[in-house]
């Protein structure tokens, strides 16, 4: 059965569940329940194991992934604020160029 997974954590707790049903499976085989020659129990297990490895590696990737996503927003949003910084001081010299341009048409002005 597939399903979404909300969350790492909720991804975790399922794989631990199911590897705990698959111990216990396991550990039932010798006392007759299935038979003795069979070791699908083991084959679960040992399929667990080599999921629950491949989901730690999983996990660091992600761990080291979000680190890097995190990294990257900081640095984003720090451009981001010098381009705020960079828009207003444009704004302010625009103003003031006007200001200085619009004197100078005065002086300029002739009467006569």
């Amino acid at each position: 059965m597939l399903r979404f997974v909300s969350s790492l954590e909720s991804l975790t707790q399922d794989v631990e569940v199911a590897a705990t049903a698959a111990s216990a499976w396991v550990q039932v085989i010798p006392t007759g329940a299935v038979k003795p020659e069979s070791n699908a129990g083991a084959m679960v297990l040992e399929s667990f194991s080599g999921l629950k490895k491949d989901f730690t590696k999983l996990e660091q990737k992600l761990q080291a992934e979000t680190k890097t996503r995190e990294e990257s927003d900081i640095v984003l949003a720090q451009y981001i604020a010098k381009i705020n910084n960079l828009l207003v001081e444009n704004n302010i010299l625009k103003q003031e160029t006007n200001k200085i341009h619009d004197a100078n048409s005065v002086l300029y002005n002739c009467i006569v």
